[in-house]
């Protein structure tokens, strides 16, 4: 499952909306859409991640780390 439908769900979960998370960015609802379904290469910044999960209190690691990348991480640390 791709990080950011982790956090689609628990946005979902707890009813808050792209409305609310663009609020809390400072930037507009579409610009938060196009993050979270990483239109054309939009992401979020680091900034903007400590954002959310401090607002969430949530762990960057579980919702925002790509997957590909913690793969390849655990394949490093077992050779």
């Amino acid at each position: 499952m791709n990080a950011y439908n982790k956090l689609k769900g628990l946005l979902i979960e707890r009813g808050i909306k792209n409305k609310d998370l663009a609020e809390l960015l400072d930037v507009n609802r579409t610009t938060v859409n196009k993050k979270l379904n990483r239109t054309n290469g939009n992401d979020f910044s680091m900034t903007e991640v400590r954002k959310i999960c401090l607002y969430l209190d949530i762990s960057a690691d579980i919702y925002f780390l790509n997957p590909s990348r913690e793969n390849t991480t655990k394949q490093r640390q077992t050779t």
